[in-house]
């Protein structure tokens, strides 16, 4: 007994793993007011709050969620905000985990601490090779019923004055 008691409180002070957004809000009642530590692309930008601190939003497997940043030296280890151009920076982010918070009155994670774990950079804009053979080939359709156009243009009055 003594060792499941044991196992238990190591498993409950000790961050052991991060958590997924997905497992956090499928399971908010398990997670709430308690430590979590969640990893993502931080996305859009970070906007200041009215009562003081920063709110951002993290990405992970197509699911965002808001986190609450009091302290401003956090925020400023972020350089870049994902965006379609834009690849944001991944961070990992330990914090407290609200369903509901009394003071924000949303779900979010507060944050007591970010790490940057991989810089984000510029997305590459490149055209695929099937939207450019696409491009082509609708350019040479509209040259082509252009062509087509004229030459009815051109015949159809040479007809009218004979």
């Amino acid at each position: 007994m003594r060792f499941l008691i044991f196992i238990f409180m190591i498993s409950v002070s000790i961050p052991g793993y991060s958590q997924t957004l997905k497992d956090i809000l499928e399971n908010f009642d398990t997670y709430h007011e308690r430590t979590v530590e969640v990893t993502g692309e931080v996305i859009g930008e970070s906007i200041k709050d009215p009562g003081g601190g920063y709110w951002l939003n993290i990405l992970d497997e197509g699911i965002n969620l808001g986190i609450f940043v009091s302290d401003p030296a956090l925020i400023k280890k972020i350089t870049f905000f994902g965006s379609y151009r834009v690849r944001g920076d991944k961070v990992r982010i330990i914090g407290t985990f609200y369903k509901r918070s009394p003071e924000h009155l949303e779900r979010h994670i507060s944050a007591d601490s970010l790490f940057i774990l991989e810089k984000g950079s510029a997305r590459p804009d490149e055209v695929s090779i099937e939207k450019r053979e696409a491009v082509i080939g609708l350019a040479g359709v509209c040259i082509l019923l252009w062509i087509i156009h004229l030459f009815k243009l051109y015949y159809g009055r040479k007809n009218k004055t004979n």
